[in-house]
């Protein structure tokens, strides 16, 4: 982003356009070239190096840096070209505030350092609207069966042949109004949602009644094709 901001502002200069941007590092990590193009810039207590270019590149002091390195959460000074105005009680975005254990979102933080900002519950609804909403149902049906009824394991001993495990899909399928799909679909969902699985897991083994077919190691199907499944991830006994 930082790289491109130039052309950016090229290409968009008959357009008004505003852009607010964080860094902690404002020495190092943006180039003259594109730190000038800021009007203003909101400095945090940090590091001196940081503030002291904040200062010189805008009123060509760097004594007050000193002073803002200092600062308390709450404070910061808004320095342009035409000047600077300390301390501003104001506070840093809730993303400056990474201690997740001690200061949640961020915005309970907010509250602690300006004394004039009071959280409150929004007077309006936060849900999304139903034609907006995202289900939290997978779109592919297995993906659910995978959900319900296979596990991954550590023990490489314990297998499942790819061609019992696509009976077994395709049966429950079936019987739960899903869409039946083919052997290579099936699979590749496996190993997307299993991420333990891969090529390291793919197996030749001999089955009992087809001879040589590929199987998963480290998989194991709890699925009982004689059996009722009522969602739950434990299949019912048929009436």
């Amino acid at each position: 982003m930082v790289d491109t901001l130039a052309d950016l502002i090229a290409l968009t200069r008959h357009v008004d356009m505003e852009l607010v941007c964080d860094t902690q590092k404002f020495k190092n990590q943006l180039d003259d070239d594109i730190s000038g193009m800021f009007h203003r810039v909101f400095a945090f207590s940090g590091q001196k190096p940081d503030i002291r270019e904040v200062f010189k590149t805008r009123v060509d002091n760097t004594k007050p840096a000193e002073t803002v390195a200092q600062f308390d959460p709450g404070e910061c000074a808004m320095v342009s070209g035409s000047g600077y105005v300390m301390p501003i009680s104001t506070a840093p975005p809730r993303s400056h505030h990474l201690d997740t254990g001690e200061d949640g979102d961020g915005l309970t933080a907010r509250t602690e350092f300006l004394e004039r900002e009071e959280l409150v519950d929004a007077p309006w609804s936060s849900q999304a609207p139903p034609h907006l909403a995202f289900s939290s149902e997978p779109n592919n049906p297995a993906e659910i069966f995978c959900e319900r009824w296979l596990t991954t394991v550590s023990d490489r001993e314990q297998t499942e042949f790819k061609c019992e495990v696509t009976e077994a899909y395709n049966a429950w399928a079936k019987d739960n109004d899903y869409d039946t799909m083919s052997h290579q679909a099936i699979h590749r969902t496996i190993k997307n949602y299993f991420d333990t699985l891969g090529e390291s897991t793919d197996a030749k083994l001999t089955h009992p009644t087809k001879g040589q077919k590929a199987a998963h190691r480290c998989l194991q199907m709890t699925y009982d094709t004689t059996k009722v499944d009522d969602g739950s991830g434990i299949a019912e006994s048929a009436a």
